[in-house]
């Protein structure tokens, strides 16, 4: 604990005075300065209070999925406010009550304080000369009261549990380090339960979710087969109407022809040309090279060319 008491020495602070070091890998305290050494001492007496009894208190490793619940420092909690000032460690701190991690913070208590900013530092009003206090805007604002609390609480995603022992004067928390202990040891079942409950509760939705999925790929399978089975008569339709149409022009094109052959030979020359540039322009007149290209249903997806329409 005196290492990551360092990490604690020159840090920056929160608005309201609480203490947010640069390096986030360190026990799961959030005090002021003034707090700072008796809180690493209660903290330090608690983990060694924890591990007489085989519960190791370590901070979490990366490679486990732990959360870390937002701490509402304030008292009372007001919980349609929105916490802004605060800070959070890179990983939580945790108990081992056998194979059960339960989560641990210590911090330091807010209360609400008629508070002034001086010299870029906010503080009571109570603390400023009524001379001072006449000439400066005030407002309310959560302050570290000197006081700890200390929150356990289930780090388990799906699986909430939180318990809380606080001071009403400063010292009363080293006076609840066993009661605190056994309830560790209490609550760490509860919690292996609630774990239970809430994978029991995710495979459930994973098989809804699983179910949803194949749903889902069954109606756009089925609108592909449709769309593929649309697509294929509109074609077949189109090469028909081609068709006809080419037959109509192959008569009037074969009348022409025969027509020409009772002209002179050079007026029968004009025609034949003009015909043959007719066929040209039409670009030909068998609709057979436009059916050899129509596409089957079946062709159509097994290809994957027909895309879900929403």
């Amino acid at each position: 604990m005196d290492d990551a008491l360092e990490y604690f020495e020159g840090v920056r602070l929160t608005e309201g005075g609480y203490l947010k070091p640069r390096k986030k890998l360190t026990p799961d305290v959030f005090v002021s300065q003034a707090t700072l050494q008796r809180a690493f001492e209660q903290a330090n007496a608690l983990y060694l209070c924890l591990d007489g009894r085989g519960h190791h208190v370590v901070v979490a490793p990366a490679d486990r999925n732990y959360t870390r619940p937002a701490l509402d420092p304030r008292e009372p909690r007001r919980p349609k406010e929105y916490v802004w000032d605060s800070w959070a460690p890179r990983a939580p701190t945790v108990v081992f009550v056998g194979t059960v991690a339960i989560g641990l913070t210590l911090y330091e208590i807010s209360e609400r304080l008629e508070t002034c900013r001086i010299d870029n530092k906010v503080v009571p009003v109570s603390s400023v000369s009524p001379r001072v206090r006449a000439r400066v805007w005030t407002s309310m604002r959560d302050l570290p009261s000197g006081r700890l609390g200390l929150r356990a609480y289930s780090p388990y995603y799906g699986a909430p549990w939180e318990q809380t022992w606080t001071e009403q004067k400063p010292g009363d928390l080293a006076t609840k380090l066993h009661s605190i202990r056994r309830a560790l040891e209490e609550a760490a079942p509860l919690i292996a339960g609630l774990v239970e409950e809430a994978a029991r509760k995710a495979e459930i939705e994973h098989q809804r979710w699983e179910a949803a999925m194949r749903e889902r790929q069954r109606i756009e399978a089925e609108e592909r087969r449709l769309k593929a089975i649309k697509n294929s008569e509109r074609e077949l339709f189109a090469i028909v109407d081609a068709w006809a149409t080419a037959c109509r022009i192959e008569s009037i094109f074969d009348a022409v022809a025969r027509r020409a052959q009772d002209l002179d030979p050079d007026e029968g020359a004009r025609v034949l040309t003009a015909l043959e540039r007719a066929r040209q322009l039409l670009g030909g007149t068998d609709a057979l090279d436009r059916f050899r290209e129509w596409k089957t249903p079946e062709e159509r997806l097994a290809g994957k060319s027909e895309e879900p329409s929403w």
